[in-house]
């Protein structure tokens, strides 16, 4: 077990649960992911699929109006 958790020490997935409110806490040899805010949680991923939405219809006219 250590060295998965020394492969996820630093990675983008660690960076993603800090930006997200998200906790890893291990207690009795098992290991708990806990969210510090659900309502805040649940603000940011409808406000990231929103802005992933924008994103994809910009590209899709843009890819229709430019040709490629």
């Amino acid at each position: 077990m250590e060295h998965i958790q020394q492969d996820f020490e630093g990675s983008s997935i660690e960076l993603w649960e800090a930006n997200h409110g998200i906790k890893r806490v291990i207690r009795g040899g098992c290991e708990y992911v806990v969210c510090e805010n659900w309502e805040r949680f649940q603000q940011q991923m409808a406000d990231e699929k929103a802005r992933a939405r924008r994103e994809y219809i910009a590209q899709q006219q843009a890819e229709a109006y430019m040709g490629g």
